[in-house]
């Protein structure tokens, strides 16, 4: 009515389908980054099903030609669903697997969108997190709730202050501070809050210092305080590409100039706010403000949640390069997703290599440290300097995004009441130029060509 008022014609030119086309589709699988060996594993793929015919489909979970589970996919009234799918991994080390829709004759995409790969490591244990603070801290509270509905981590929670008498017993049972360094070996990741002066002696914590830099374990520091504006935080570049803080880095300015290891900055300085820092065989996340949640929860709920769910995968697989080696983020990324390699002991301008086997298919060359990688294609790499193998990260997964292709809907009735009702016509792609010759000229005339040139 509007469009009609003002006396402006919306010519149509219909263009794709008036319904849904046949089609299977896998348009995402949601896997964990760690199983358990002989405990079930649960997958959930994101499945388009609008066969011909409404017939039933199959679909497969494959681990090579092994297949691990297959399940009927049966006609429903809405197109997209999300099963649940449950199997049980035998042996631990890197899994790859492929989730797949067998295809079907009178597909409009067959195959090229019927499968997606997931990659898994599969462990002997779960992965063991000791977590303590002295106050039950929004942040606190916050991080154990999302570390604690991990299905494949263990999480031993130390409160000090409703302890009795407020003393931390020791020991290794659930509840106690490790008593020696055989007991905090059995952590993959430690987390400490803001806690008064004298909570661990200082043997414990030269014991916490040798497990970071001897044992390579991962220390994560929340510490109090920290700005309570997101406005005034940027993104350094190593920021927008690590998996902490991908998704929190959204929205936020540049922060060019960060100092290395400098992941979230805050204030004009850049001082850090959240930062990685290599220290031996190990590293260090530094959260210097408990106030994540209140800058973050409203405006960014994923991508602070993500900092904690990240994090241990950071704390397994990542790596600054601080062994000596070149390090990753992660053993498993995404054809959509930058990388980065880490080598801090290695001069600006460096070429690190991308290497598929004994070809070298990219290089890019360090810069405060660390190396970027896009657009490269599915496999498995290393990533070394040149002349030195002995360096090289481990294997790194780059697993297909397998897009889900789709077809351009057409809102026909829609589209026609439109071109009707604002007196001009309705017709298809070819009658696109003769519409453009038929709008009447005014003071101002925009040629959308972006929009229609491709098609």
């Amino acid at each position: 009515q509007t469009l009609s008022q003002r006396q402006i014609p919306v010519f149509a030119a219909l263009v794709g389908w008036s319904e849904e086309p046949p089609d299977l589709a896998v348009a995402d699988v949601r896997a964990p980054p760690f199983a358990v060996r002989g405990q079930p594993c649960r997958v959930r793929p994101s499945l388009k099903h609008s066969p011909p015919n409404r017939e039933p489909a199959r679909l497969v979970v494959r681990h090579g030609a092994d297949a691990l589970l297959e399940a009927p996919v049966n006609p429903a009234a809405n197109v997209w669903s999300a099963p649940r799918l449950e199997f049980v991994p035998e042996a631990s080390g890197p899994l790859r697997c492929t989730v797949a829709l067998e295809p079907v004759p009178g597909e409009v995409v067959p195959e090229r969108n019927n499968a997606r790969d997931f990659a898994i490591a599969v462990r002997d244990t779960p992965v063991h997190i000791l977590f303590l603070d002295w106050l039950p801290r929004w942040e606190s509270r916050f991080a154990l709730h999302a570390l604690r509905a991990l299905p494949y981590a263990e999480v031993n929670a130390i409160i000090g202050v409703v302890q009795d008498r407020q003393a931390i017993p020791r020991g290794v049972a659930k509840g106690a501070w490790p008593a020696d360094d055989a007991a905090l070996a059995m952590y993959d990741l430690v987390v400490i809050g803001d806690l008064p002066d004298g909570t661990l002696a200082p043997a414990e914590l030269d014991a916490l210092d040798r497990w970071v830099r001897e044992h390579g374990g991962t220390l994560a520091r929340l510490d109090a305080g920290g700005p309570d504006r997101p406005d005034v935080l940027a993104a350094s570049p190593a920021g927008r590409v690590h998996p902490l803080t991908r998704a929190l880095a959204a929205g936020l300015p540049d922060a060019p100039a960060a100092a290395a290891g400098v992941l979230i900055a805050s204030g004009d300085a850049g001082e850090p706010f959240l930062a990685v820092e290599s220290r031996g065989k190990g590293k260090i996340l530094h959260v210097a403000g408990d106030r994540l949640w209140r800058l973050f929860n409203e405006r960014n709920l994923d991508g602070h949640t993500q900092l904690y769910t990240e994090l241990v995968r950071w704390a397994v697989q990542g790596s600054l390069g601080g062994d000596g080696k070149l390090g990753g983020d992660a053993l498993a990324s995404r054809v959509s997703l930058p990388l980065q390699v880490w080598a801090p002991g290695f001069p600006d301008g460096t070429p690190v290599e991308a290497r598929s086997g004994d070809n070298t298919v990219a290089t890019a060359a360090l810069r405060g440290g660390r190396a970027e990688f896009a657009n490269l294609r599915p496999g498995t790499f290393r990533f070394l300097a040149p002349g030195r193998p002995e360096v090289s990260t481990p294997d790194i997964e780059i697993l297909d995004d397998s897009p889900e292709l789709n077809a351009l809907a057409c809102r026909t009735e829609f589209l026609a009441a439109l071109a009707a009702g604002t007196g001009a016509e309705t017709g298809g792609l070819p009658d696109v130029a003769r519409f453009i010759a038929r709008i009447p000229r005014r003071q101002h005339v925009e040629r959308n060509e972006h929009v229609f040139q491709p098609w």
